[in-house]
This record gives C-alpha cells, sequence and structure tokens, in this order.
C-alpha cells in the first residue's frame, strides 16, 4: 500500500464536497458544520461527472453524499471515491436507511452515517471521520516502515484504523500499542508499555480468560479510558509465538457510536407502534399475490384478538367486519386494487366479544417493479368516540327538536320512537313510567309484535321494574330470560324474546320511568354499545319527557292558581329585581291589590313597588331585597300609599323565586291598621302598667328606708345615748341614707342619665369597702364570705357602678335565700379578663325564667315589693365597661353570677398607686376659695360646714344671681354648683363666671343630669358629683379639680334590653 498523502488538520479551513440534487439540504449540511465551530469550504455537485472533477481539481478533505440521487446514488460516488481519493473521509447523509443499507455502505468503506433527522451528529462525525483517517495515514506510513524492518511490526499494524496492542498471553503485559491506541485510551506509548491488558478493561476477569482461552473473536466488552469513561469495544485477537513466547495481537474497535444508532433504531420503531397505540392507528399490508396479511400491534388491539395466531387472511379479516358494512368495505379494496388510485371508507368492526367499534380505513396500492399487482398498504384509525358522540348528538338534537315540535305525551312518545329507530333495531319499543299518585308502573306507549299494552305492575315486578328499582340498564340474552323467569325475575308478555334491552329514564337522580327495546328472532341485535348509547340518550329523553308532563300539568293548574290568586284575603304583588338590586316593575298583583290601592290592573302593572311605598319604606326596601336574596324568605312593616294619596299600614311578607331564569320576588301584603289600633291599645296598657309597678317598688323601698331613718331620729331624740351608741345609730343612718341613694341612682342608670367617670380601680380594694357597707344590709342568717385573688387586679371603671354591681348581685342572692344560706364573692383573672362571682346556696333559678332575668322591670316579687331592674342594671353597666356576665344555676343548689371586665393596661400601675394614696383619709384644702352655690338651706349650709373642716374658705350663695355678683366682685379659686337653681342653671353660671376667670375650676352637682349637663362633663368643661354625695367622695373631687388631674367620662350605661 502507498503512503497516504498529507494529512490535513481539524482545525484549518476544510474543503467539503456535498454530493446532494437539493440545494436546502446541502445548506442543512452546512448550518450544521457551522454549527460545531468547524471552518470549511463547501462545493455542492449532483452528477457523477461533477463528482469525479471535483475530486480531482478541488481535492475535497470531506466528502458528504446523499444515498439516493437522480443521477446516481451514494453507493457509486462511494466507489468513485474509494478509486480516485481513498483517504479523503466519505460521510453518507440521507433520510431513510434501513439496517442493511446501513451494513452496506460502511463495508464499503464509508466513513459513518447520518440520519437528517439527526443532524446534530454531523459535525462530530465529522471531525471523527478525519481523525480517524490521519489515524488510519499514520498506521498505514508506519506499517510501511515496519515490514522493510521488522516482521512483528507488520503482524502489529495489519489491522490499521482501529486500535493495536501487543499483550503477553502469560503475563498480560503490553508488549506494544499503536497510535490510535494512544488517541483511543487516552494513555501514551510509555504508559501503555509499563501497563496489564486487564488495567484497561471494566470487566478484568473476562479478559484475563479470554487471553488464557485464546479467542480471536470477542464480542462487546467494556472498556475504561484514561479519564475514566467506559465505552463498549469489539475485538479482534491474532494468537502466534514471537521470541519464543506466546502472544497475540488484538485490533480493538469502539462500537459506540455503533450501538447509539441501533439503540436509535430499535426506539424509533418502539414510539412508532407507541404512536400507533396512543392514535388508535394500526397498520397492515396485504400482498394479493402471495395471499399474505401483515399486521401491526394495534390492528390486533383494535379488533379484539390475540396476536399469537399471526394476522388473519383477507376473508377471516372481512368476516371481522359489520355485515353492513362488510361489503363496502371489499368494494373499496377491490378498487384500489383494480385502479390504484387511494381508498378511505368508514366501516364498524364486530369483535369477537360482541362489542362493536368504528374504523376509519385508508389505503394504496405500491405497484411492482415489473408493474404486477404490487402491494396493498393500509391503515386503520378507531374512531368509535367520534362515530358516538356524531350519533350522540344528532340524536339529542333530533330528541329535542321533537320535544318543541310536540305538544302531548302521546305525539312526544312517536317522535322518539322514530328517533331510537334510526340508530338501532326498535320494531318492539316501549316507555315505562311511574305514577307519583298510584305508586304504580304503568306503559302509555307500547308498540310490540306480539301483543296488547300489558297492565300496570308494581316497580320491582319484572325485568322493567327491576329497572324502576335499581336505576341500572339491562342488556339480557336468551339463555338469561329464561333462566331469570324460572326465578320469578322476569314476566313474559307475548313470545319469548331473544334479547331485551332497558334503560332507566331519571332526573337528577331520580327514576321516573324506562325505555325498553326487544327482539324476538335470531340473531340477536343489540350490543354493550346499544345499551350505552341508549343510556346516553335516556337523560335527554327523561328531560323531555318530564318537561311535556309538567307543561301539561302546568296548563292545567294554571286556572286553579289564578282562582286561588285571586281569591287571597291579602294584596299579592309579583316584581323582579333591578341590576341595582332595588324592586322593579310589578309583573303580576291580584284583585284584592287593585281594590286596596283604587287602581285597575293595567295602572298597576306600569308601577314598581316605589310608586306605592313611603320614603321610609324605600329606605329599607333594598336592605330587605338583599335580605330575601340570603335568607330566601323576609317579613317586614311599612307604609302603603294609595292612589288617592291615603296611607295604609302594612306586614310585607317577601319570597324569592326564578321565573323566566330571572331572581323574582312574591310579596303577601296584609293591611294591618287594625293590629295598629290594638297594638297601640296594648302598648299604652303594658306602659300603664309598668309605670305602676315602678311606681309601687320605689314608693315600697323608700317607705322602708324613710321608716328606719324617722325610728332611728325619734329615737335620738326621746333618749339620751352614749357617745358609742351614738356613733352607731348615726352610721346606721348614713348606711340608710346611702341605700335611698341607690334607689334613684339605678333609675338614672337605667335611664341612660347617670354619668360613668372612669378610673384605675384595684378590684379587690373596692369588693372588701363595698363589703364593709354590705354586711350590716344582710340577715344574721346568712354567712357572708370573701374569696379574693391574691394578686392586684386592676380594671378601668367607675368605682361607684362597680359597688353598684355588687350590692344589686348580693342583695338579689340574699332574697333568694329567705331561710339563710350561704353568700361568697370571689375575684380572679383569666387572661386579659378580671372577674368577680357571687354565688349562693339559695333555690336557684328555674330554667322558665332564666332567659327574663335582665329584662327591665320583671321581678319575681309580688306586686308592689321591688323595681325588677336591679339585674338590668348590672346588665347595663357591665356591658358599659365591655364585660359580659354569665349565669349558672341547677334548681334546688343555688345560682352563680360571673362578671368578667376587661383588665387594666400595663400603664395602670402608676395610676393605681396613685388612686390608692387618694383613697386613704379626706384630701384637705390648702385654704383655696371655693364659692358654692346652693338654693336649698340645710344642703348650703352642711356642705359649706364640711368644706371648712376640709381647709377651704368657702363663700356661700343661695342662687345663681347672688354668685355671680359675689363671683365678679371678688376671685375664686373653685365653683361649686348646684346645676337645678332659682331663674338660672348652674351650667351657666359657671359659663360666664369661666369667661372671666378661665382658670376657675368647676364642679356641677345634682340629683338628676340633664343631657347638657352631660355633654358638658364629658367634654370636660367640669366636674360632676351626684346627689347625695359623702364628705370622702367631695375631698376626693375637690381636691382632684384644684390639682388639674383629669378624669374620664363615659356615657351612661345602657339600660337593659331595648333601651
Amino acid at each position: 500500500m502507498a503512503v497516504p498523502p498529507e494529512e490535513v488538520a481539524v482545525n484549518a479551513v476544510l474543503r467539503v464536497v456535498i454530493v446532494e440534487d437539493q440545494a436546502a439540504e446541502a445548506e442543512l449540511a452546512e448550518r450544521e458544520l457551522g454549527r460545531s465551530g468547524i471552518a470549511f469550504d463547501p462545493l455542492r455537485v449532483e452528477t457523477r461527472e461533477a463528482f469525479a472533477a471535483a475530486l480531482d481539481g478541488f481535492r475535497p478533505d470531506v466528502i458528504l453524499c446523499d444515498y439516493a440521487l437522480p443521477a446516481f446514488n451514494g453507493m457509486e460516488a462511494l466507489e468513485i471515491a474509494n478509486r480516485l481519493a481513498p483517504w479523503t473521509p466519505f460521510l453518507v447523509v440521507t433520510g431513510i436507511l434501513d439496517d442493511a443499507q446501513a451494513v452496506s455502505v460502511l463495508a464499503a468503506g464509508a466513513d459513518d452515517y447520518i440520519l437528517k433527522d439527526r443532524m446534530a451528529r454531523l459535525g462530530p462525525a465529522v471531525q471523527r471521520a478525519i481523525e480517524n483517517r490521519r489515524i488510519r495515514r499514520e498506521n498505514a506510513a508506519a506499517l510501511q516502515a515496519l515490514r522493510e524492518s521488522e516482521e512483528r511490526y507488520r503482524q502489529l499494524f495489519e489491522l490499521e484504523s482501529d486500535a493495536i496492542v501487543l499483550v503477553d498471553n502469560e503475563t498480560g503485559q503490553v508488549l506494544e500499542a499503536n497510535a490510535a491506541a494512544t488517541t483511543l485510551y487516552g494513555y501514551s506509548r510509555d504508559e501503555w508499555l509499563r501497563m496489564n491488558h486487564t488495567d484497561v478493561s471494566a470487566e478484568p476477569e473476562r479478559t484475563r480468560r479470554a487471553a488464557v482461552e485464546g479467542l480471536t473473536r470477542i464480542p462487546v466488552r467494556w472498556h475504561r479510558k484514561h479519564d475514566g469513561t467506559v465505552f463498549p469495544v469489539e475485538i479482534t485477537a491474532s494468537h502466534f509465538e514471537w521470541h519464543g513466547r506466546p502472544v497475540h495481537v488484538a485490533a480493538i474497535r469502539d462500537v459506540g457510536d455503533r450501538m447509539r444508532a441501533e439503540e436509535d433504531l430499535r426506539r424509533n420503531r418502539t414510539q412508532l407502534l407507541e404512536a400507533q397505540r396512543i392514535a388508535r392507528v394500526g397498520s397492515w399490508r396485504f400482498s394479493p399475490a402471495e395471499g399474505r396479511v401483515e399486521w401491526s400491534d394495534e390492528m390486533f388491539r383494535m379488533f379484539g384478538i390475540l396476536p399469537v395466531a399471526g394476522a388473519p387472511s383477507y376473508e377471516e379479516q372481512l368476516r371481522l367486519i359489520h355485515a353492513d358494512d362488510r361489503n363496502l368495505f371489499d368494494a373499496s379494496m377491490q378498487r384500489c386494487l383494480s385502479t390504484g388510485e387511494p381508498q378511505e371508507v368508514e366501516c364498524r368492526v364486530l369483535r369477537p366479544d360482541g362489542t362493536l367499534r368504528c374504523v376509519l380505513a385508508r389505503g394504496e396500492l405500491e405497484r411492482g417493479g415489473d408493474g404486477g399487482a404490487g402491494v396493498f398498504h393500509g391503515t386503520v384509525q378507531d374512531i368509535t368516540e367520534r362515530w358516538q358522540v356524531r350519533n350522540l348528538e344528532g340524536a339529542l338534537h333530533d330528541i329535542f327538536a321533537a320535544a318543541r315540535a310536540t305538544q302531548t305525551l302521546a305525539e312526544l312518545f312517536g317522535a322518539l320512537h322514530v328517533i331510537v329507530g334510526r340508530l338501532m333495531p326498535a320494531r318492539n319499543f316501549l316507555f315505562a313510567l311511574l305514577d307519583p299518585a298510584t305508586g304504580l308502573v304503568e306503559f302509555p306507549y307500547f308498540v310490540d309484535e306480539t301483543g296488547a299494552t300489558p297492565q300496570p305492575i308494581q316497580p320491582g315486578a319484572g325485568l322493567t321494574g327491576r329497572i324502576l328499582a335499581t336505576g341500572k340498564p339491562l342488556l339480557v340474552s336468551r339463555a338469561q330470560l329464561v333462566e331469570m323467569e324460572r326465578r320469578g325475575e322476569a314476566l313474559r308478555r307475548g313470545g319469548q324474546s331473544v334479547q331485551w334491552l332497558g334503560v332507566p329514564l331519571q332526573i337528577e337522580g331520580r327514576v321516573i320511568g324506562a325505555m325498553v327495546l326487544q327482539v324476538y328472532a335470531d340473531p340477536p341485535v343489540y350490543t354493550v354499545e346499544h345499551r350505552d348509547l341508549l343510556s346516553s340518550l335516556s337523560i335527554a329523553v327523561a328531560q323531555v319527557i318530564e318537561r311535556t308532563r309538567t307543561e301539561q300539568a302546568l296548563r292545567d293548574s294554571e286556572a286553579r292558581h289564578r282562582l286561588l290568586f285571586n281569591s287571597s284575603n291579602d294584596a299579592v304583588f309579583v316584581h323582579g329585581i333591578a341590576p341595582d338590586g332595588t324592586p322593579g316593575q310589578f309583573i303580576e298583583a291580584n284583585e284584592v291589590a287593585c281594590r286596596r290601592l283604587g287602581y285597575t290592573r293595567d295602572e298597576l302593572l306600569r308601577l314598581s313597588p316605589f310608586d306605592i311605598d313611603t320614603a321610609e319604606t324605600w329606605a329599607v326596601a333594598p336592605a330587605m331585597i338583599r335580605r330575601v336574596q340570603a335568607d330566601g324568605h323576609a317579613v317586614w312593616e311599612g307604609t302603603h300609599i294609595a292612589k288617592d294619596g291615603h296611607a295604609i299600614p302594612v306586614e310585607i311578607s317577601n319570597h324569592e323565586f326564578e321565573l323566566d331564569g330571572k331572581p323574582t320576588i312574591l310579596s303577601t301584603v296584609r293591611d294591618i291598621s287594625e293590629r295598629r289600633r290594638f297594638e297601640e291599645q296594648l302598648r299604652q296598657s303594658q306602659k300603664m302598667e309598668a309605670v305602676g309597678n315602678l311606681a309601687g317598688g320605689v314608693a315600697h323601698d323608700f317607705n322602708n328606708l324613710l321608716q328606719a331613718m324617722l325610728a332611728t331620729v325619734q329615737s335620738l331624740r326621746m333618749r339620751r345615748v352614749e357617745p358609742e351608741r351614738l356613733a352607731s345609730e348615726l352610721a346606721g343612718l348614713e348606711e340608710h341614707i346611702r341605700r335611698g341613694a341607690q334607689l334613684p341612682r339605678q333609675l338614672l342608670i337605667f335611664s341612660r342619665r347617670e354619668i360613668s367617670t372612669r378610673e384605675i380601680v384595684e378590684l379587690n380594694e373596692t369588693i372588701r369597702a363595698a363589703g364593709r357597707m354590705l354586711r350590716p344590709l344582710l340577715c344574721e342568717n346568712i354567712a357572708f364570705e370573701l374569696d379574693l385573688s391574691e394578686e392586684r387586679l386592676l380594671v378601668r371603671a367607675d368605682r361607684g357602678q362597680i359597688e353598684q354591681v355588687l350590692m344589686n348581685l348580693a342583695l338579689n342572692a340574699a332574697e333568694a335565700m329567705p331561710g339563710g344560706g350561704t353568700l361568697v364573692v370571689r375575684t380572679g383573672s383569666d387572661g386579659g379578663q378580671v372577674w368577680i362571682e357571687v354565688e349562693d346556696t339559695g333555690a336557684g333559678i328555674p330554667d322558665a325564667i332564666r332567659d327574663r332575668i335582665f329584662e327591665p322591670f320583671f321581678t319575681t316579687k309580688p306586686a308592689g315589693r321591688g323595681t325588677g331592674l336591679g339585674l338590668a342594671v348590672v346588665l347595663g353597666i357591665v356591658t358599659a365597661h365591655g364585660g359580659s356576665i354569665a349565669v349558672g344555676s341547677n334548681a334546688g343548689k343555688g345560682a352563680r353570677f360571673r362578671t368578667t371586665l376587661p383588665a387594666a393596661g400595663g400603664e395602670a400601675a402608676a395610676e393605681s398607686q396613685i388612686a390608692g394614696e387618694i383613697v386613704t383619709g379626706f384630701p384637705s384644702g390648702k385654704g383655696e376659695r371655693v364659692l358654692l352655690v346652693e338654693d336649698e338651706g340645710g344642703a348650703r349650709e352642711g356642705l359649706a360646714e364640711i368644706l371648712a373642716m376640709l381647709g377651704y374658705e368657702v363663700t356661700a350663695a343661695a342662687s345663681a344671681e347672688e354668685a355671680a355678683e359675689r363671683g365678679a366682685a371678688q376671685g375664686f379659686d373653685l365653683l361649686l354648683t348646684d346645676m337645678m337653681l332659682p331663674g338660672r342653671s348652674g351650667i351657666d353660671l359657671a359659663g360666664d363666671l369661666k369667661q372671666r376667670f378661665p382658670a376657675l375650676k368647676v364642679i356641677l352637682m345634682s340629683g338628676y343630669t340633664e343631657a347638657d349637663l352631660r355633654q358638658q362633663v364629658q367634654r370636660g368643661d367640669a366636674r360632676f358629683l351626684q346627689k347625695p354625695f359623702d364628705m370622702t367622695t367631695l375631698a376626693r373631687a375637690a381636691r382632684a379639680a384644684l390639682d388639674g388631674e383629669t378624669a374620664t367620662f363615659d356615657p351612661p350605661p345602657d339600660g337593659g334590653a331595648g333601651r
């Protein structure tokens, strides 16, 4: 072999000849080369002559050749290249190349082949081919040199382009390696000569055994390169003696690319089969000359037969086509075979299991080279779902069209029979309907070749009754019918059925009837597909039957409803709802509505509710509409205005329903003029009764207190009393006065005229102080216990109102224990809440009155005793403080009231410390000047004396005019004035003096507070003292006002439910 010409470096500009008749395909190859980073100069040729000229003149470095060309083919081009340019890499680039063709081109000397749908391999393949040719050039040159020097080199490089190593059979030592081996494995020649041949094997034991056994052709083994890459190789070995020892030359070929190409071919075939399965497309081939049929896997699945016996003959395949479509399919096939024209036909396939499929068959003829009969290639696509949907859609359209075109059930049944008959044999056909009135199954439509309409049956009787009872379709054969008749599960009517098919008619899961078909002669005609198709139609059939039946019933009842509509004693309106949620125009109104409002029906139907409602009714109408839409019903009261302008009080009951798919309101309106008059009379009566009860209760409690005070005063007047006894009697008298003050205070709290002054209160201290006042009020036979929390319980509250809560709850509990018992007051905290619990061991609260105990004026005491405000006031105070109250009671086991209030925040500690200091002792004056204004002489003298005792300089005045004169003449630090003064109020007086002396502090006092006083106090313009008040309260208020301390004033608590 001659020494090859000089090689070309891979990174040089390559001269590339592209043998291709399509310019676009050549450009595709050029783009792929460019994308691989190869610099090249292309030349495209199409003919044998142009190719030979290019080899001689252009002298290409690489040849890219299509396999199939119009002028000549790739094998011819390869033969020319082997003759004229044997060392130039030759690569086949083609669209289709089967395994046999691929082997042929490689065997003929092509370096590689690239499929056009794998063009990404082109660049690497070109580079690899150039490198392989370079290696072969090197091997060829080396072999030529070796032949001239030593015989062993001739043996070593005999296989040229493959990696070649010389190995000692006994030791496995590598004695020589060619350049291809160094390139393939990445080891240098020196490294090879220090290695054992098992060092490059990923399966060293198998490699060693092959050398020992002297194998010459070794199938695929896995070797490992210097960089760790594992790759497949094929090895051809030649064993011989060399220098007296057994050796072998191993020619090693990398078969990775070939194996990947083979894997691609296998994957492509698998993907094709999978694509056929997914698309439900099978392919088949028929050779008329050979009488042989070939099927793809999908064909077997489509026709429902197993592939183990192979594809059926054409005659057997034809018998699998539905009898009604068989001639159509065969005629299409014969037309294709005779004319060569492609054919397409839609037909049904009857599978061995009885199921029916619909397929679209296409095919064309491939003529033989001699013009003979050729071979038919066909595809079959399963379009069953599309066919079923098409049939179903058409039938559904016809069903609803029939419903629109018919008026009676009889007409509808006949139309439905015709529609079903287009889809399947329906000579014997019936409808069975369940009669809601009788509960029996009737047969309103019965067309049967054997006899008359059957009598009504019970649900569950026979096959039809069974369908109605189970709601499931039935497809029954003759054998099944005979067995079911024997067991009494089927009733024979006329002849013996060969096949019976029935499906239920259901509306929203409710079975209303059945649709049945049957045949009396062989062969059976119904399949599961017929059953499923009929089941799909049954929903629409049930809907149109039910709608027609309902429409008939509506027509029959419309007159009755109109009579009932106009017979009502109430006005009835029907109106829509506007988009903005307001009432729409009247749609209907009965005769009562027209008479009551004085309109004719036509006049009323041009109006809306706004035209007959007052403005007050307009304001609440949208809210009522929203309530009706949310709850479906609303009852409310309003006022209608008649045509002549007079007002009519009415009670309106609204119901929402749908009319023509739109939300609509049905209003039943009752004239409540008489009821209003009766209710007003009843309210006046109840009001007088409540006032009487309240007056009696207040009188009872006041008289008791006045009697106690009168007795104490007369006792002190008539006898001399020791100082200790005098102090005790005076303390008792003071306590009676305090209790007397609580009665009007409860009334003021309940009527929301009590001013609430909030401060930081330590709950346990307040309870202890109130307990000392409470103890003398309890009977001797009641044990009073305090179980107070050890922690400080701080709340922001009105101290007096908290004491009022405790007093009311405790006295209420004491009255529940007339025979004695235990009264326990507890305190504690729970998270951000503090609580007071009052528990007694009395009779408990009966279940019948537990829901009423907080109602104003409710009392269980005899008439004239008690006001019925105690617990109502408690609820009002607690609610106003943001708290809640819970009641627990068991009959005969006492009652427990737990009041829960929000705990004061962390800033309350400093305030509570100051408050604690103020509570102890009487805060005294520092000689400040106080102007006291009080028109009642005894009160004026007493207050002046107390203020003087507290260290204040007091000037007293009996009227606002006197006070104004004195105040103008001399300045004062504090004004303490009664609210109710003769001729002029204390508020006006305070306002005038504040304008003259802005620094003047003001305290207003009264036994009753008007709204303007409460507003002034709540703005912070003045402080307020509720009469009567004690010396301690006065001292604290005066000192706080003069020191400029702020006080929190809150609106009075709610007096109870409904206030």
